[in-house]
């Protein structure tokens, strides 16, 4: 995802970042109705069965199409995917943290190339 988004929008090698940004908010994104399901079964009494992953997602499908206007939906949909400053702070964490790789990896390969040259 990282490197299509870099690919499509033709991004220079320092403007990378924003591509590792963008896949990692998208990836957490995306992992949310995951995230929902798993913890409405966790919050499910040991006395009772948990509902599955298909029951929990028909259920938040059918709640965020019985709100009545698209502001409402976008809201429900944030609150229960739970869609904000933990999803920024994701895609701000592994873009940081490419970055620091790129960097650590770049002086590496320069100290290999320093050897070499004294060889």
């Amino acid at each position: 995802l990282r490197l299509e988004i870099q690919y499509r929008l033709q991004l220079r090698p320092e403007q990378q970042w924003s591509a590792n940004m963008a896949a990692a908010a998208m990836a957490t994104i995306a992992s949310g109705p995951f995230n929902l399901a798993r913890n409405v079964q966790y919050a499910t009494r040991s006395k009772h069965v948990a509902d599955t992953l298909g029951k929990v997602l028909s259920d938040f499908v059918r709640e965020t199409q019985s709100r009545l206007t698209v502001m409402e939906k976008c809201k429900y949909v944030q609150n229960q995917l739970r869609i904000g400053w933990g999803t920024v702070r994701v895609a701000v964490g592994m873009s940081f943290g490419h970055w620091i790789y790129d960097k650590m990896m770049g002086a590496y390969e320069d100290s290999l190339m320093a050897q070499q040259r004294r060889r």
